[in-house]
């Protein structure tokens, strides 16, 4: 299993430094740490195109806090290991194709995250193992590089 989760103010966390964990709402959160996840695919609404989404990154997910990252609060955070082999971020997917093909897959499953704009729950689903598989193909044609340098 794998987590679905959407990162609004990427770019700004990455610059800032804001990284090794993603807000999260502590009872849905609590549901899916129960499973242990893979990963954290991570998706944001492009510029001007409200409903639709783009595929960013695809993180390693932790159990526990990376030493030397301090969330805001502990209880209502997920983690990831930024500097993992795996932790990429896509180069690519702003394409209008790489978005609509981003956008079917996560609307098929997860209409209702659509209609609430990704707010509370709606931003944080899990997903299972034939998604994953969706996404890890609508990601392929893409170049994958670190998430931090």
């Amino acid at each position: 299993m794998d987590i679905f989760y959407y990162w609004k103010n990427f770019e700004e966390d990455l610059a800032t430094g804001q990284i090794g964990w993603l807000k999260s709402q502590r009872k849905k959160l609590g549901e899916l740490q129960l499973r242990e996840p893979d990963h954290i695919w991570a998706f944001k609404t492009p510029a001007r195109m409200k409903g639709r989404l783009q595929v960013i990154a695809r993180l390693v997910w932790l159990k526990d806090c990376p030493k030397g990252v301090r969330p805001p609060d502990a209880g209502s955070c997920i983690y990831y290991d930024a500097k993992a082999p795996t932790s990429v971020r896509f180069v690519g997917t702003e394409s209008v194709a790489a978005i609509d093909h981003a956008s079917s897959i996560i609307r098929k499953r997860f209409p209702s995250a659509f209609i609430a704009n990704f707010q509370g729950d709606g931003g944080l689903q899990k997903l299972e193992i034939d998604m994953i598989r969706e996404l890890e193909i609508c990601v392929r044609p893409y170049a994958a590089v670190p998430l931090v340098s």
